[in-house]
C-alpha cells in the first residue's frame, strides 16, 4: 500500500489515502468548525483533542502534526518526538521513514527520531512511488534518469532509467529506451520485454500494451489474457478492472468477466471494496459481486485502508457504517 504525503494546510482530496496500518490506530478529523484538528479512535471516540492546526492519521505509532505553523511528528500519547523539521510537507512513516519536503521543492526521508537518512536534496517527479520506501528500496531521480536508494540513503541501484515503479514482490517495472525490463532488488534483470508494461501489484499478472489494447503477461513474460481492452488495472484482491466498448468491469486471472458497471471511472480493490465514479462525479464503492456500498454516494471519497475509509461526510467502514462524522 502506498501513502502520499500532506500538505501545509490539511484538506481532503480524494486522491489522498488514508494511512491505517494497525487496529489502534487514529484518524484526524476537524473537531469544531474552524477549531483545528484532533484524533480519534476507529470507535469515533476523540482521544487526542488537540487542536492541531493540520495532520495526518497516525501510521507506525506516529503522525503529522502542525504546530503553530510549523511541522512536527506526535505519538499516540500526543507526546512531540519529532521537532524543528523545517519543512513544507510532511508524510506517514511507511517502514520507518517518512517523506519530507522542504521550501525549495526537494524531498529527503527523516527516521523515527528526526534524523535525515535521506537528505532533501531530490527534486519532486511526477511519480507516485517517490514518496515510500517498499521493499528497502525508493526510486529517485538524478539528472533525468532514474536510480533505487536502500533506507540508509545509499544507491542500491545506480541512476540510469527512463522510467521506475517501487517494488513489489521482490520486483519493479523500469523503461529503459523501448524496453520494459523487470528488475530484483540488485538491479538485476529478470525480464525483458518489448511490451509496454507496469509492475505485478496486487497478483501474478502485469497489465501489458499491445498495438492499442490491453492485456495481461504472466511473470515469464506470456501473454495469458488476450489485448482487448481499451484501458486494464493491476489486479487487487483477486480482481483486475478493465475498460471495453466504453464500459468498465472487473476480470478474474483466467480472464473470465466477474461483473460490469455504468461506473464513469473505478479504482482497484481494497479491503473487498472497489471506489468508483458515476458520470456526475459521485463516488461510491461497489463489493465484489457489483452492490453499491451507498445509495446516496459520496462527492469524495478516498480507498479503504484496513476497514476504514475517509469520504467528504465523514470516516465509514467497510460495511458502510459511520464511525465519525464531519465537519472536516
Amino acid at each position: 500500500m502506498r501513502h502520499f504525503p500532506i500538505t501545509v494546510a490539511f484538506f481532503f482530496a480524494a486522491s489522498i489515502a488514508v494511512v491505517c496500518q494497525n487496529s489502534d490506530d487514529l484518524l484526524a478529523v476537524q473537531s469544531q468548525v474552524g477549531s483545528g484538528y484532533a484524533f480519534i479512535n476507529k470507535s469515533g471516540k476523540i482521544v487526542l483533542p488537540g487542536p492541531y492546526q493540520g495532520g495526518a492519521s497516525f501510521s507506525e505509532g506516529l503522525a503529522a502534526v502542525n504546530i503553530n505553523g510549523e511541522w512536527a511528528y506526535i505519538d499516540t500519547s500526543g507526546r512531540v518526538v519529532i521537532s524543528n523539521l523545517w519543512v513544507r510537507t510532511a508524510g506517514s512513516f511507511v517502514d520507518g521513514r517518512a517523506y519530507v519536503e522542504n521550501f525549495e521543492g526537494h524531498y529527503g526521508f527523516i527516521d523515527r527520531t528526526g534524523r535525515a537518512v535521506v537528505p532533501m536534496i531530490y527534486e519532486v517527479a511526477n511519480n507516485r512511488d517517490i514518496y515510500t520506501f517498499a521493499e528497502d528500496r525508493v526510486p529517485v531521480m538524478v539528472d533525468g534518469k532514474w536510480g533505487y536508494l536502500d533506507k540508509q540513503g545509499d544507491f542500491a541501484i545506480s541512476p540510469q532509467f527512463d522510467e521506475a515503479s517501487g517494488f513489489e514482490k521482490g520486483r519493479a517495472c523500469v523503461r529503459s529506451g523501448s524496453q520494459t525490463l523487470y528488475i530484483d532488488a540488485s538491479g538485476a534483470v529478470v525480464l525483458s520485454t518489448h511490451l509496454l508494461g507496469v509492475t505485478f501489484r496486487g497478483g501474478p499478472l502485469a497489465p501489458v500494451q499491445v498495438g492499442d489494447r490491453w492485456g495481461y503477461m504472466d511473470d515469464n513474460g506470456k501473454v495469458v489474457i488476450a489485448p482487448r481492452f481499451d484501458q486494464a488495472g493491476p489486479f487487487a484482491d483477486g480482481l483486475a478492472a478493465v475498460k471495453q466498448d466504453g464500459r468498465w468491469s472487473f476480470i478474474q486471472p483466467d480472464g473470465r468477466t466477474a461483473f460490469a458497471t455504468d461506473a464513469d471511472f473505478v479504482y482497484g480493490f481494497h479491503d473487498g471494496l472497489t471506489r468508483i465514479r458515476d458520470g456526475n462525479g459521485k463516488c461510491n464503492y461497489l463489493t465484489k459481486k457489483g452492490q453499491k456500498l451507498s445509495q446516496s454516494g459520496f462527492e469524495a471519497a478516498t480507498d479503504f485502508s484496513d476497514g476504514v475509509a475517509k469520504t467528504d461526510i465523514g470516516y465509514i467502514d467497510t460495511s458502510g457504517k459511520f464511525i465519525w462524522k464531519g465537519p472536516w
